[in-house]
């Protein structure tokens, strides 16, 4: 990442941090995120778009096998 235009990169421990840094108080538990993924309208909206479910693997009219003894 250069300094200006026409400067040289700055090295990565000198460069001013992006981003806040992440701590362990913005860690949220797994609760958390299952409730915040329940009360998210956008979710239901995404759901609803999906195609309805398909019917069972297979046929249902398949006969059973039977074994013969003789």
């Amino acid at each position: 990442m250069p300094e200006d235009i026409f400067g040289d990169a700055v090295p990565p421990a000198q460069r001013a941090p992006r981003k806040r840094a992440f701590t362990d108080s913005d860690r949220r538990t797994l609760h958390e995120r299952l409730v915040d993924c329940a009360h998210n309208p956008d979710l239901y909206e995404l759901a609803e778009t999906l195609p309805p479910p398909a019917g069972p693997a297979g046929p249902a009219t398949t006969p059973m096998s039977r074994s013969c003894s003789s």
